[in-house]
C-alpha cells in the first residue's frame, strides 16, 4: 500500500470495474495524494480541493470517503505507521540479522527512503495539531516502543529496563527523524542507521 498514487488509476471511460474496487482505487489515490501534498507543502496548506486534484479524484468521491481532510489525515498517517510496522517486523523475522535492532532499523529507513511521503507524514509536529491523530501518534509509539523492548531483551539488553525507556527513545527518534529531513533528504537516510541504532539502543 504504497502511498505513491498513480498505480491506482483507473482507465478512462467505461471500464467494467466493480463499483468496490473503484471507491478502493480512489481511497489508495487520496491516501497517497494527501501523503505527497503533506510532505510539499506540509499540513497547513491541505484542502478537499487540492487533495482531490492530486489524486484526480472528484470532490464529491472524496467526500464518500472521508468527512474533511482532518480525516483524510488521520487514514494517510494511519497507513504510513502500519507500513511502517510492517517493514520492521518483517525484518525481525526474517534475513540474517532476524530479531536484532539494526535490522529492524535499517528496515524502518529503507522503507522511508524509497517513500520519502511516509516519513514526512510520520515526522510533521503540526499533525499534532489534530486531536485524532495525536492519539494515533501516541498508539504508534507504544507499538513501536513494544517492538524495541522485546528487540533489545532478545539482543542482551537489560531485561529490567522499564517499557517507558523505549517509549522515550522512540519519541527522541521521531523528533531524530524529523531534523534529519530538515536538513537532508529522505533517500539518504539509511545512511544514518548506525546512529539512530544508537540512540534507540539508549
Amino acid at each position: 500500500m504504497a502511498p505513491s498514487f498513480a498505480d491506482h488509476r483507473l482507465p478512462p471511460g467505461r471500464h467494467g470495474i466493480p463499483p468496490e474496487r473503484v471507491r478502493e482505487s480512489q481511497r489508495l489515490r487520496l491516501l497517497g495524494a494527501c501523503a505527497e501534498l503533506i510532505a510539499e507543502n506540509g499540513y497547513a496548506a491541505l484542502t478537499v480541493a487540492s487533495i482531490s486534484s492530486a489524486a484526480a479524484v472528484s470532490k464529491v468521491a472524496f467526500y464518500r470517503q472521508f468527512k474533511d481532510v482532518a480525516e483524510c489525515v488521520l487514514a494517510t498517517y494511519e497507513m504510513a505507521a502500519d507500513n511502517a510496522m510492517a517493514a520492521t517486523r518483517s525484518a525481525c523475522v526474517s534475513g540474517e540479522r532476524a530479531n536484532t535492532l539494526p535490522a529492524a532499523v535499517s528496515a524502518l529507513l529503507e522503507l522511508l527512503a524509497a517513500e520519502p511521503a511516509l516519513a514526512h507524514v510520520l515526522t510533521d509536529q503540526a499533525l499534532e495539531d489534530i486531536p485524532a491523530l495525536a492519539r494515533s501518534r501516541t498508539e504508534f509509539a507504544d507499538r513501536f516502543a513494544a517492538l524495541l523492548h522485546i528487540l533489545q531483551e532478545r539482543g542482551g539488553g537489560d531485561p529490567a529496563r522499564s517499557p517507558r525507556i523505549s517509549i522515550h527513545l522512540v519519541r527522541a527518534a521521531r523528533a531524530w527523524l524529523s531534523m534529519r529531513l530538515a536538513v537532508a533528504p529522505a533517500g539518504s537516510l539509511p545512511t544514518s542507521a548506525p546512529e539512530l541504532t544508537s540512540l534507540l539502543a539508549g
